[in-house]
């Protein structure tokens, strides 16, 4: 059988029967603006691709359905962005300063103080009718040669994001009973999300922020309390809605790995090998086995920027021997989406490695 990229990705996925195994760089949709159209028609024509496309923006799922009215961002003299959001108990403020690639970098982040909580809690909630404009978009750009995922930021991004990651830590550990008020409410919006964006046609749902927590930031046993409880309500909720969940999570994860699967995720990226991550993609597997697909493990920024074709295809071949018996498996990066041209010539010759090699 001859399958499309997109039938291919979404058939391993569920561990049903593929040609061959995917060979997927995750993209994120703002790369394609900065990178060359002649790499990027390359990398969708070549590749299994898979793009992340969020409906509505992180304030918009975090906030509610209210947004527009109370946050605002405007241009400063200095070049920077100013950000406000007018709350019931007084403003939140914060200062961004554009990269001019998809990351902006706060310099002044928006909670300051565990009352900068107090007031984003104080937003009266409406759940959000998702913007699907983008999401459809790129559905028709990227048609069958790939597969467009819907993504959510799990409930622990948030403070990360707004406090900052140095804050956040320190708020986790000294004040955690006002975290997890945050995070108790910020479940039920992004779960408000899944469900109305579901019934929109987002199938596969890509959960990023469980780095944030990850063994290397905090001790194991946080991740239960601030990772899993709520992780996992999201991977029910897409579950519910008849979904396929997919999980992120960049650096060690070993320590956490029956965490993971308590969660319960179809698919877990990026597998990070040191010295990065802690991954062995041989012993996942085996921990693994067919509870989840596994996506990754060669370090897209590390390796495959620099690395040679006899380098990526050596490469490419010990990781689907690894992990490629049984189904299963989509030979991938690190998930940066930062792709250098020479990153994007290595995909390529990830793939071809892949259209050689048998299931």
């Amino acid at each position: 059988m001859e399958l499309t990229s997109k039938e291919r990705i979404l058939r391993t996925l569920q561990f049903m029967e593929s040609d061959r195994i995917p060979c997927s760089p995750f993209v994120f949709d703002a790369w394609f603006g900065l990178a060359p159209k002649d790499y990027a028609d390359r990398l969708v024509e070549h590749t299994d691709i898979m793009v992340a496309v969020r409906p509505g923006s992180k304030a918009e799922t975090w906030i509610g359905g209210v947004p527009h009215n109370i946050s605002k961002r405007f241009s400063t003299p200095d070049g920077n962005i100013r950000e406000v959001i007018h709350t019931p108990k007084g403003d939140l403020t914060a200062t961004i300063k554009p990269t001019g690639d998809h990351i902006d970098w706060y310099v002044e982040h928006l909670f300051k103080t565990p009352e900068d909580v107090e007031k984003f809690l104080s937003i009266p909630y409406k759940p959000l009718d998702p913007p699907m404009e983008n999401f459809y978009k790129w559905e028709s750009y990227i048609g069958t040669q790939g597969l467009v995922l819907g993504e959510i930021s799990n409930p622990f991004y948030c403070p990360a994001y707004y406090f900052g990651t140095e804050e956040n830590l320190i708020q986790t550990f000294s004040n955690k009973e006002l975290i997890t008020s945050l995070l108790d409410a910020l479940v039920i919006r992004a779960c408000d999300v899944i469900r109305n964006a579901s019934k929109l046609g987002v199938k596969v749902w890509r959960i990023i922020g469980a780095e944030y927590a990850s063994p290397r930031v905090l001790p194991p046993h946080f991740f239960k309390d601030i990772i899993v409880k709520y992780d996992k309500q999201l991977v029910d909720t897409i579950h519910e809605c008849g979904g396929i969940a997919y999980m992120h999570m960049h650096d060690k994860m070993m320590d956490v790995i029956d965490d993971i699967i308590e969660i319960g995720p179809d698919a877990l990226d990026p597998l990070e090998a040191p010295p990065l991550g802690d991954v062995d993609l041989k012993v996942v597997k085996e921990r693994l086995g067919d509870k989840m697909c596994l996506v990754g493990n060669i370090d897209d920024m590390n390796v495959l920027s620099r690395a040679s074709k006899e380098e990526v295809e050596r490469l490419s071949l010990e990781c689907i021997e690894a992990a490629g018996r049984g189904g299963g498996y989509i030979l991938g990066g690190t998930a940066s989406g930062l792709f250098m041209p020479k990153t994007v010539d290595n995909f390529i010759v990830m793939a071809e490695v892949c259209k050689r090699v048998k299931p």
